[in-house]
């Protein structure tokens, strides 16, 4: 995905604040950029980080890195 892609996905689950703040580490070590904004979508659709004063990008990437393994574990059942 594109820089602006991932932030609109990230805007459509309200997170677009967040967004802002990691942005830079996101281009940064290009994660999320090799995904399919499927797998953002889906991401976003079970786990919320509302309750959250603040999430850090490590936080993130380990969020989305289980979720990823847990989805593949399970044929895709999230996607």
């Amino acid at each position: 995905m594109e820089d602006e892609q991932v932030g609109d996905v990230f805007k459509l689950y309200g997170y677009g604040q967040l967004f802002e703040q990691i942005r830079s580490y996101i281009l940064q070590e290009s994660i999320l950029m090799s995904v399919e904004e499927e797998a953002l979508e889906s991401f976003f659709s079970y786990f919320s980080f509302e309750d959250y004063d603040y999430l850090s990008i490590k936080e993130l990437k380990t969020y989305f890195s289980l979720f990823l393994y847990i989805n593949e574990k399970n044929n895709n059942a999230f996607m």
